[in-house]
């Protein structure tokens, strides 16, 4: 779902492009990356309540904004660069909806896609289809659903366990499976203590494979392309203190290892805030959003 590096001192959260093999990687001390090249999406927000979604080139170090919109903080997006599309999710008329607009239009309209029987505010578009979060139809929980853009017809994974709680997911494109972070309606209504799972599906989700369970709070993943390692990030509280950490998870023999973390030195300061993990195409390094003293907002980066 996410891509990320190094943007600019204006802008407040930190991108950072962390280029070292994951086998040697040095949590102390960070560093960028400069031959990495990738276009990088982002979406900030600024003090003018005005979100702007740009391309970082990771080559040429710059930025080109592309669209912005109004009175607007946090959206999930996709840009399509072939086709000049850009797709968001807006919450209006209580719920989510993914809206589809052509950047050639002049009147720059956008078009809901997923009507009334479904919501979507975390979703993934990979050429003619998207993968999106919706409720479920008692609306007490999370599942996925598939939306076809060619024929405009939308399809829900088969929904059986009244427990699951999907939070979150990353689409391995390349390999054609999603990995979920999940959680227990259960234990969420009756306060216990809450495992948080990772499970892989197939596009339909079907052939359910649990991988992982926690209680550490995970909030994003993604998978190396040869499915053998995630890295992931969560939220801890110690002496009453939140940190944020991001792990590396082997699957090949289900160790963890902390990958960088709140306070870790990054040039001549600390980070504050790390997450959102990404791992780089080649799978040979990572990327995360990495927030400094100095930074402002950025609210997704693909």
């Amino acid at each position: 779902m996410k891509r990320k590096l190094l943007f600019s001192e204006f802008i407040v959260t930190i991108i950072v492009s962390v280029l070292m093999f994951i086998g040697y990687y040095n949590n102390i001390n960070i560093k960028v990356n400069a031959d990495i090249k990738e276009n990088i999406y982002i979406m900030y927000t600024d003090k003018d309540f005005k979100s702007t979604y740009s391309i970082y080139s990771t080559y040429s170090k710059s930025v080109k904004n592309i669209f912005f919109r109004e009175n607007k903080n946090y959206s999930d997006f996709s840009i399509d660069e072939i086709n000049n599309t850009i797709y968001y999710s807006e919450l209006g008329n209580k719920k989510y909806d993914i809206y589809k607009l052509d950047l050639s239009d002049k009147d720059k309209k956008a078009v809901g896609l997923l009507g009334s029987d479904y919501g979507g505010d975390v979703f993934d578009l990979n050429n003619d289809k998207i993968i999106f979060r919706t409720l479920t139809k008692d609306r007490r929980s999370y599942t996925l659903g598939v939306y076809y853009l060619k024929d405009n017809e939308i399809k829900s994974w088969p929904n059986e366990d009244k427990d699951r709680y999907i939070f979150n997911f990353y689409w391995d494109k390349y390999n054609h499976a999603v990995y979920t972070i999940e959680r227990s309606v259960n234990e969420m209504e009756t306060q216990e203590k809450i495992l948080h799972k990772i499970f892989k599906y197939d596009e339909n989700g079907e052939n359910k494979q649990l991988l992982y369970s926690t209680d550490k709070d995970i909030n994003n993943i993604s998978v190396n392309n040869q499915g053998s390692n995630i890295i992931f990030d969560v939220t801890i509280v110690e002496n009453r203190m939140p940190i944020n950490r991001i792990y590396l998870l082997n699957l090949n023999d289900n160790t963890e290892q902390i990958l960088v973390e709140s306070n870790d030195k990054f040039e001549h300061t600390n980070f504050t805030l790390v997450k959102k993990p990404k791992f780089s195409l080649n799978g040979n390094g990572f990327y995360f959003l990495g927030t400094t003293p100095k930074s402002k907002i950025i609210a997704e980066v693909k």
